[in-house]
């Protein structure tokens, strides 16, 4: 996956539903700097690449969601507005498994800050 080049060369679902657009990857190399999308235009869609490394990057703004092993965003510009109805598969209305979902997101600002988990 390689979309754009810090420009507006993007993907442009014009419906502007997340559920209209899915791009999907089989690619099971999961080192960093191997599949980016890297475009100032809003995408609105899903990234699904379970065994990948994916990075946004440059003022990427992301409508939908993203599925992947690792996933990074390493400039404060990223932005992903994450649509809880695309935690299923059968709400992305294809034959995709997504047995990994997001249950809870919680960023932490303080460095000092940790994280308990059950």
């Amino acid at each position: 996956l390689y979309v754009g080049r810090n420009s507006t060369t993007g993907i442009q679902n014009l419906t502007l539903n997340p559920k209209k657009c899915i791009l999907v990857g089989t690619s099971a190399v999961n080192t960093y700097g191997t599949h980016f999308y890297w475009s100032t235009d809003p995408f609105y869609g899903t990234i699904y690449m379970p065994n990948a490394y994916v990075s946004l990057w440059n003022n990427v703004v992301i409508y939908g969601a993203v599925s992947a092993k690792n996933f990074i965003a390493p400039n404060s510009g990223a932005i992903v507005h994450y649509d809880t109805s695309l935690r299923t598969a059968g709400a992305l209305g294809t034959f995709i498994d997504a047995p990994y979902l997001i249950s809870e997101w919680r960023e932490l600002t303080d460095p000092t800050e940790k994280v308990t988990l059950p």
